[in-house]
């Protein structure tokens, strides 16, 4: 686990946090961490998953061993209407590790956000009916592969409560009066 060992002095550097500090914000005994840190004791998969996502790496940087299921049920944690979603949970096939599923129930336009790169912006685009997107929260990192073309824009989604905006930004939208429900990591169109 020299890699976790690795990833850490990284951070470490780069927020100069102390190892106490680690170890309450990621949920751990400082004992844990230190463990984990000099190899001692083995990081259960569970937790490779939880450091991963802390640090903001894949978790195959921490155990190289690590593999990702290839299906995976996630709750259903509202829709763009507003309304109740019509399935609780929803099975996909996928290597990624998301956090929720919104239902597109509803005709919605994407908009473009306050720095949206409009070389890549469709103007009068919409998310088509009974299409489902997969996010991240909005201050959750998601790791770049370079063998990748990266969107310069992200598609955010936002809510005042009672109205849902899909907005394409390079980077987090600030929008009068809406928050943000997080960033889309995976659309399956319907």
């Amino acid at each position: 686990m020299n890699n976790l060992k690795q990833i850490f002095d990284s951070f470490q550097k780069k927020t100069k946090k102390s190892i106490t500090q680690t170890s309450k914000d990621i949920g751990w005994s400082e004992s844990a961490l230190g463990l984990y840190l000099t190899g001692a004791r083995t990081i259960p998969r569970g937790e490779v998953v939880t450091a991963a996502n802390f640090f903001g790496v894949d978790a195959r940087l921490i155990d190289p061993d690590f593999v990702f299921a290839d299906h995976v049920t996630l709750p259903v944690i509202g829709t763009l209407s507003g309304n109740k979603p019509e399935n609780e949970i929803i099975r996909f096939h996928t290597p990624f590790n998301e956090l929720g599923v919104w239902h597109i129930d509803c005709k919605i336009k994407i908009e473009a956000g306050p720095d949206c790169d409009m070389s890549e912006f469709l103007d009068g685009g919409f998310l088509p009916i009974g299409s489902f997107v997969v996010i991240r929260q909005p201050d959750s990192f998601w790791s770049k592969d370079e063998r990748w073309p990266m969107a310069r824009n992200r598609t955010w989604l936002l809510t005042n409560g009672e109205k849902r905006k899909v907005v394409k930004n390079k980077s987090k939208p600030h929008i009068k009066n809406y928050d943000l429900i997080g960033y889309a990591v995976r659309i399956f169109y319907g």
